[in-house]
Formats: C-alpha cells, sequence, structure tokens
C-alpha cells in the first residue's frame, strides 16, 4: 500500500514535469538547482520501478521550488535592468544569468556585465544561428550571410541587417513589423508589445518585461539620454550613428534577434499565434 505522504505523488510529479518542460530541454541550471533536480530524477525513477512504498526526497522538491520561486519574482526585473544595456537573454541561456547579469550592471561594473552575456552568445554563435536557419528557412541565406559577416568582424555592414530580420521575423509571425509604432497608449513601444502582452502566460510571461518597457534599441531617440547604453537601431538605420560597428554591439543585435525568435516560436507553439 502507498504511503499517505505519497497519496497524490502522481499529480505532484505531473504537475512538477509541467512546470519544468516550460524551462525547455536545454535550459543550463546553476549546479545548485542542477544537483536538487538530480536528487529528484533518482527518486522518480525509484517511484517508477517499485511503483509502491518509496522514499521520496522532499528536500529535493523544497529546494527546487524555493530556487524557482526566487527566480521567478526576481527575473523580469533581472531581464528589463539587463536590456536597458542593450541585452537579451534567450530562453535557453543559464538560469542563472540574467541575475549575474543584472548584479554586475546594478554595481555599475558595465564592462564585466557585457562581458558574461556577449561571452554566452559568442561561445554558442553556431548554435545560435542553427536555431534560426532551421525556425526561419526562408531567411536561411541572409542569416549565413549574417553569421559570415560577424566571423569576418563586418560589423557595420550585419548590425543593419539584423534589424531589418528582427521586423520581418515579427512580420512572419504577428503581420506587425517590430519596430512600427501607432498605439499612443503603448508610449512610443512598439506595436508589436501590445500583442505579445494579451498572448503571453505562465513561465514566458516572466521573460517579456523588456518587450514591456522602453529599451535603447527601439526607443525613440529623444528619450536615449535616459539609458546606459546609447545602441538604437533608428539612430543607425538613419545614418545619424555612425560609431556603432564593433562586436559588442553586434552581440547585443544578435541577443535581440535570438530573444524575439525564441518568444514568437514559443507563442506559436502554445497556439497563441497563428
Amino acid at each position: 500500500m502507498k504511503n499517505d505522504r505519497n497519496f497524490n505523488l502522481d499529480q505532484i510529479l505531473s504537475n512538477l514535469r509541467d512546470s519544468i518542460d516550460e524551462f525547455q530541454p536545454k535550459l543550463k541550471f546553476p549546479d545548485e538547482l542542477k544537483s536538487s533536480i538530480e536528487r529528484l530524477v533518482k527518486s522518480l525513477k525509484v517511484f517508477e520501478e517499485n511503483k509502491i512504498e518509496i522514499n521520496i526526497d522532499y528536500d529535493a522538491f523544497k529546494a527546487i521550488g524555493e530556487r524557482l520561486n526566487e527566480y521567478t519574482q526576481n527575473v523580469s526585473v533581472h531581464t528589463l535592468l539587463v536590456s536597458r544595456h542593450g541585452w537579451f537573454i534567450d530562453l535557453i541561456a543559464p538560469i542563472d544569468m540574467p541575475a549575474n547579469a543584472y548584479t554586475l550592471f546594478k554595481s555599475g561594473n558595465i564592462k564585466a556585465g557585457d562581458k558574461v552575456i556577449g561571452d554566452y552568445y559568442h561561445e554558442y554563435i553556431d548554435d545560435v544561428f542553427d536555431t534560426l536557419k532551421k525556425r526561419h528557412k526562408r531567411r536561411k541565406f541572409i542569416l549565413e550571410d549574417i553569421l559570415n559577416g560577424y566571423k569576418e568582424k563586418n560589423y557595420r555592414m550585419i548590425i543593419p541587417c539584423i534589424f531589418t530580420q528582427i521586423d520581418g521575423i515579427s512580420n512572419d509571425f504577428t503581420k506587425k513589423a517590430f519596430f512600427t509604432k501607432k498605439e499612443k497608449k503603448y508610449n512610443h513601444l512598439p506595436e508589436f508589445s501590445a500583442l505579445i502582452k494579451a498572448e503571453t502566460e505562465g513561465f514566458l510571461d516572466y521573460y517579456i518585461s523588456p518587450l514591456q518597457n522602453q529599451t535603447p534599441i527601439m526607443v525613440n531617440e529623444k528619450y536615449l539620454g535616459g539609458f546606459p547604453c546609447k545602441f538604437n537601431r533608428h539612430q543607425i538605420i538613419h545614418g545619424s550613428s555612425v560609431s556603432y560597428g564593433n562586436k559588442t554591439n553586434s552581440l547585443k543585435a544578435i541577443s535581440f534577434l535570438k530573444y524575439l525568435s525564441d518568444i514568437l516560436t514559443s507563442l506559436k507553439t502554445k497556439g497563441k499565434i497563428a
């Protein structure tokens, strides 16, 4: 006979699996959380093998719950500050990256914050573009040109091209170019923002704060002075900025492209957009 403590275990495990699925298979957990999950997996294996009297590691459940609760409570704040510095964190980055980058930027250590996120995108640049090319097949050759341009350090050439693909991918999914701004009630935010706000839910909802607030890459240039980063799409496309062509800015643009693709792909998978 099953232990009374485990009476609702099937439902608990089902809910836990559903929650973890939200983080996607490739999500990189920090060692502390990873250790708790590994302990839990061992318990699950025992349950599956024996079906009856088992000892579930409730400390593992508690540790995972506490860590995930801490993460979800703060991730919106963390990703928003990071985006104010021109960066966007995709949905398969290490789970502690938003907090680590936030701490560095908050303390004024901007170079270190840039390095943490920049090193991540640089290290996985081929994986990033493999994913993008699989998702956006008709843009494959443009994406290959961007990747080659990055590797050849043609930063001035690829950044405007990345901006066109951000608009294009947004239009593919939503019939709206990302940088189109019409609705006054969204205070110069892209028209796209209203759709995202209406459709996101669950885990994804914690990641969209950069799309619901002004960030330097999308802001009207008259408001750019209020941001620590001056990397601005409008100034680049319209020729007023000529000093944007560097590796860091290229990676910032790539981070936005990948982040937006992740959000839109997730929404499509959930049936929220066509």
